[in-house]
């Protein structure tokens, strides 16, 4: 029997009356923690961070949402200059979750039954946030759902697979670092598509084959090994060796033209400056210190903020104390930090057994990104032959908890940075979270972001990794770097853009605190981008740790490493998309690789810290 009218009416009429949708008309709040603006009306809800610490601003309401009827939570944003994130409270017993981090404008989704077990009623405070220093963001509304239609649905997959809004770029452009040079290159995807380089006047070289995003229409790889303060010429050439687009680049000089020296000493420091000055690239700003001059506080405030500042190098200083930062370098372009020696900052506390084993201060915050040097949205920044060492505090382990505590650096999306010939080095006393730590570990602009260098490192004692790359990984290059005694390497995890590169590098003895050696090459996550590629080349392991792990969803070409500890390459048949050979396995199965090695390395004496190929070695020549 059909149904009569009047039942399709109430069924409809009950549907309808199911779902909780907000369109902003009244109720949203203020925290009067997080200074800014909010301007609601019906459809429309614009948030306005203000200068003032912290870097959000956030609104709430509280709704009464049965998750068994409606488990999906929508929010449709409109518009946003930097970014944005919504939590989701459940009340009694009180439930905490960052349910979206919002990079661009669309309709976002999430079954909370599925992902957080969440069922029965319950009253929700829905918290929305615009994130980033002076950000604006503009919702349309939020709403509690049974399912996705299927023009939801449509516009949730047109969100994820729209072009980066974060990356601007030209249709060809050429980024140069001191020795590398990201390549941009908008096209139509074309068979043989390569990049090819010269020193002005020289032979032409082939690069490495760029990537092709198909999301943002664009090409893009990375030249390596070229002379600072050099002039280069570049063609994107076609699959017959036409030319089809061509530029000239020039290296950075590690030489800058000074036009005023600070010399700081006990008239000019009293234990905190903020540097906001500006400088030219003719004429550069230096800070430097008497002889003998240290740079001290009682972890007050930062030793130095340098906000905006432009054109700045700050030289051969001696740092001790800092509260959270002993240096802030926010928004900053061309920043230059040289031969430093930094020490003694961060917030004392002590280890809560009683609570999850992180450190707290006497306050009960928990001590974490308590960081020598933060980099926040900056372009241009060079980390130089600096000697970063003995925090107050210490990273906790794994065992207890996600590691949380003191860090050498902490990168917050910016552009174009260098971070090269450093020595950060922890101890059992006061091991990092990650001796490098990015924000947005799962942002197509998070982490290091883009155009990145960081070479001629020494790393060691960490409770999680030695470096984290993760986050938009645009052209991050990660190569000549020892990294030793820490969980985990180098952390690839969350390669949401790509290309990354990480190649040359000697990682050995991984361990933390414990003694718990983690993946040398770290992929412990559940998400990349749809077209990021990571590139795994030449690197030697050695240890009780393992090396590689590929993934579903994560392209990785791996050639030409010595892979020597207690396991090598994982995965292979869970990531038809990747790449691994020529690779010599200490550990692996003959027959892998067609062009592979399984076998000892033979290295020189690796007990007395010589790594080398032995004379006898079968990796050379192969």
């Amino acid at each position: 029997m059909k149904p009569s009218l009047m039942a399709l009416l109430v069924l409809a009429l009950t549907a309808a009356q199911a779902q909780v949708i907000d369109d902003f008309s009244a109720g949203w709040k203020p925290f009067a923690t997080t200074p800014g603006k909010m301007t609601a009306e019906a459809g429309k809800l614009h948030l306005v961070d203000d200068q003032a610490e912290p870097d959000w601003y956030t609104v709430s309401k509280v709704l009464d949402v049965n998750f068994d009827q409606n488990p999906w939570f929508l929010a449709q944003v409109t518009d946003l200059s930097d970014r944005g994130t919504i939590k989701l409270i459940r009340k009694n017993p009180d439930d905490k979750q960052t349910v979206f981090e919002i990079d661009r404008p669309g309709l976002y989704a999430i079954d909370l039954r599925q992902r957080y077990k969440w069922g029965g009623s319950a009253r929700v405070e829905v918290c929305l946030y615009a994130a980033g220093s002076e950000s604006e963001i503009t919702y349309e509304y939020v709403k509690f759902a049974a399912a996705l239609t299927p023009e939801e649905q449509a516009k949730v997959a047109e969100r994820v697979n729209s072009a980066n809004p974060k990356l601007t770029v030209a249709d060809f452009e050429l980024v140069p670092t001191f020795q590398s040079c990201s390549v941009y290159y908008r096209s139509p995807e074309l068979p043989g598509l390569g990049f090819r380089y010269r020193r002005a006047g020289g032979a032409w070289e082939a690069a490495l084959p760029p990537v092709y995003v198909r999301e943002d229409a664009m090409y893009r790889g990375s030249l390596v090994r070229l002379d600072e303060g050099a002039d280069y010429e570049v063609q994107v050439t076609d699959a017959g060796g036409g030319v089809l687009q061509q530029g000239t680049f020039r290296t950075w000089s590690s030489t800058v033209p000074i036009a005023r020296t600070v010399v700081l000493d006990e008239t000019s420091f009293d234990g905190s400056l903020r540097i906001t000055d500006k400088g030219s690239p003719e004429g550069w700003i230096k800070y430097t210190a008497k002889e003998g001059f240290v740079l001290r506080n009682d972890r007050q405030d930062a030793l130095l903020d340098l906000v905006r500042a432009q054109y700045v190098v700050l030289e051969g200083l001696t740092l001790r104390g800092g509260q959270r930062d002993a240096v802030i370098l926010d928004r900053c372009e061309n920043v230059r930090v040289v031969n430093c020696d930094i020490a003694g900052w961060g917030r004392p506390g002590t280890q809560r057994f009683d609570l999850n084993g992180m450190y707290y201060t006497p306050g009960g915050e928990a001590i974490n990104w308590d960081t020598a040097i933060r980099i926040s949205r900056c372009k241009n920044t060079v980390i130089e032959r600096c000697y970063i060492h003995d925090p107050v505090t210490t990273a906790n382990s794994w065992y207890y908890a996600h590691p949380a505590g003191p860090q050498a650096l902490g990168i917050d999306r910016p552009q174009s940075t260098v971070i090269r010939y450093n020595d950060f080095v922890g101890s059992d006393e006061h091991r990092w979270n990650d001796a490098i730590e990015g924000a947005g570990n799962f942002d197509s602009d998070g982490g290091f972001n883009r155009d990145a260098d960081i070479y001629g490192e020494f790393h060691c004692f960490a409770n999680d990794d030695a470096i984290e790359i993760d986050g938009g990984q645009i052209n991050v290059r990660v190569f000549d770097n020892k990294y030793e005694g820490c969980l985990c390497g180098v952390s690839i995890q969350g390669c949401m853009a790509g290309p990354s590169y990480v190649f040359d590098n000697l990682l050995v003895n991984m361990g933390d605190e414990r003694g718990h050696a983690g993946q040398t090459i770290k992929t412990s996550s559940n998400q990349s981008g749809p077209s990021a590629v990571s590139f795994i080349l030449g690197n030697t392991t050695y240890g009780n740790s393992s090396d590689l792990s590929l993934l579903n969803h994560l392209k990785v070409v791996a050639y030409n490493n010595l892979f020597a500890a207690q396991r090598n390459i994982g995965g292979r048949t869970n990531s038809p998309q990747s790449v691994a050979d020529y690779n010599l396995q200490a550990r692996g199965t003959a027959g892998e690789e067609p062009h592979g090695l399984v076998g000892e390395p033979m290295l020189l004496d690796p007990q007395a810290g010589r790594f080398e190929l032995a004379d006898d070695s079968p990796a050379i020549g192969a």
